[in-house]
């Protein structure tokens, strides 16, 4: 349902847009935010213990790659020390130059079983993920279709029927078509929300 801030009116639409928008919101969109979160976290988790495993140019170890606080999909981003300087970069299990075994066990991150995504990898995990959006903007386009056909028909049927007034059945049809073409922007905005996720582990 939807509860009011200025006071205690609550609303539990039963169809139309609002339903279809709430249902979005409060059920699916949820749904794809946590899939985002969990692929981040395991990211930085198995980034950053290869990364502190290492050591730098300078011979530091022990540095994190990304910041490991409060990691979601949309907050993820390198750490401090990264970021101010890229020699605090550590590509091999020792500090001597042309060792790159850290750097290269990063990059092969992306074929490697994770436990935290269920023993899958994260190009599967992706994979899944992508799959589940664009079968949510497949049904989505297909209903708003739909729904944009049978409103032509019953606006053609009601031109055709003198003294007959069908209004309101218009009205909810229309709603309907409306809230799935909300859905399918919606649903896509999640879909290119893994992008910036898929870049970081290729």
């Amino acid at each position: 349902g939807i509860t009011s801030t200025a006071g205690q009116l609550q609303l539990n639409p039963e169809s139309g847009s609002l339903l279809a928008l709430t249902q979005l919101t409060s059920q699916k969109l949820p749904g794809f935010q946590t899939q985002l979160d969990d692929l981040a976290r395991s990211l930085v988790e198995e980034m950053n213990s290869l990364h502190e495993s290492g050591f730098n140019a300078n011979g530091e170890t022990g540095i994190s790659f990304f910041d490991p606080d409060g990691v979601t999909a949309g907050s993820i981003s390198i750490s401090d020390e990264v970021a101010a300087s890229v020699d605090a970069i550590a590509t091999g299990t020792t500090s001597s130059a042309g060792d790159n075994e850290i750097a290269l066990a990063m990059a092969s991150l992306a074929n490697q079983s994770i436990s935290g995504l269920g023993d899958r990898t994260f190009s599967d995990h992706y994979a899944a993920f992508a799959a589940s959006v664009g079968t949510e903007v497949r049904a989505a386009s297909e209903d708003e279709i739909a729904f944009g056909a049978l409103v032509n028909n019953v606006e053609s049927w009601r031109q055709s029927i003198s003294g007959v007034s069908v209004d309101e059945e218009m009205i909810n049809l229309i709603d309907q078509q409306e809230a799935y073409s909300a859905a399918a922007r919606l649903v896509g905005v999640a879909d290119g929300l893994i992008q910036e996720i898929l870049a970081l582990v290729r």
